[in-house]
């Protein structure tokens, strides 16, 4: 695995990609956070993203909730079709700051990218997994440690990759600008 290690929390590493990525707007993005919970201080803040902006808005969330704890229980994430990007050190520092009641982590029955990097690279999930089924429900995984690589959601042995379920989550699918939304 190569990463940066990140959060001064002892061999925790994020992929380097997302980690230079992040800090390449996390100044203007903290700061118009700030701004923003300065004007209006009742509203809940939410971090989203898919794939990649699934990964990078965690890191923000987590960049957030760690200098601003007076400001945090307002605090969630929605992540859809988020690939694997940190190590197993860095998922349990997640698991340990206790927002993670509302990280939800959603990834669509057949998505490919949720099984990338393989788990053999030192690559694990943050946060809670959730499936979202062809009906548009949603079943919660079942598992006990920091890492959500439940078998409950992903049985390994009978899913079937197809990468356009990566591409549609809620019945919505596109291509805006040479990236996908």
């Amino acid at each position: 695995m190569e990463g940066i290690e990140i959060y001064h929390v002892n061999y925790s590493q994020v992929h380097a990609g997302f980690t230079i990525t992040y800090l390449s707007i996390r100044k203007k993005l903290q700061s118009t956070l700030q701004n923003t919970i300065s004007k209006f201080p009742n509203y809940n803040l939410v971090f989203t993203g898919h794939y990649l902006g699934g990964v990078l808005a965690t890191l923000a969330a987590i960049d957030f909730f760690v200098h601003n704890s007076n400001n945090t229980t307002k605090l969630s994430v929605y992540s859809y079709a988020q690939p694997r990007f940190a190590n197993y050190e860095f998922a349990k520092f997640v698991q340990s700051l206790g927002f993670s009641k509302s990280y939800y982590r959603l990834h669509r029955i057949s998505d490919p990218v949720v099984l990338l990097p393989k788990l053999f690279q030192g690559y694990v999930h943050v946060g809670k997994q959730y499936t979202l089924r062809d009906d548009s429900s949603v079943t919660p995984c079942h598992t006990t440690g920091p890492v959500d690589e439940s078998k409950t959601c992903i049985d390994r042995d009978s899913w079937k990759p197809i990468i356009n379920r990566h591409f549609d989550y809620y019945n919505y699918s596109g291509i805006y600008c040479g990236g996908f939304w």
